[in-house]
């Protein structure tokens, strides 16, 4: 698939080996994928219109910015699907344009997760 027909995913997390194993799986399914590890760099990233972001995948975050930023991606992208990763949270599963899921996430249900959310 060329580059440019490639779905790309936003993964916002603070903790580097979350990003990293799911960045991994992602480009594993042929997603494109950027990272940011705070909330301010990810908005910038939200704000770029060259990356073409798709979906967005965050965590609640040590500092609880990741629900936060989720509100504040929406703003910016009403239409912008986004998975939650949370170690607790009611309810989980896909709902319109937002999916929770809770930790530890496979890597099969992260893709799974991000596909049904973009063939919505």
């Amino acid at each position: 698939m060329s580059e440019e027909h490639r779905s790309c995913i936003l993964i916002v997390d603070d903790q580097a080996d979350n990003r990293k194993r799911w960045k991994a799986a992602l480009e594993s399914a042929d997603f494109r994928v950027v990272e940011a590890e705070k909330r301010i760099d990810a908005l910038a990233l939200l704000r770029d219109t060259a990356l073409g972001i798709d979906l967005l995948v965050t965590t609640v975050m040590s500092d609880f910015a990741g629900a936060q930023f989720a509100v504040e991606a929406v703003e910016l992208h009403r239409d912008l699907p986004v998975i939650i990763v949370a170690w607790a949270a009611n309810p989980v599963g896909i709902q319109n344009t937002v999916a929770v899921l809770l930790e530890p996430v496979s890597d099969t249900e992260i893709i799974a997760t991000a596909r049904a959310l973009l063939s919505q």
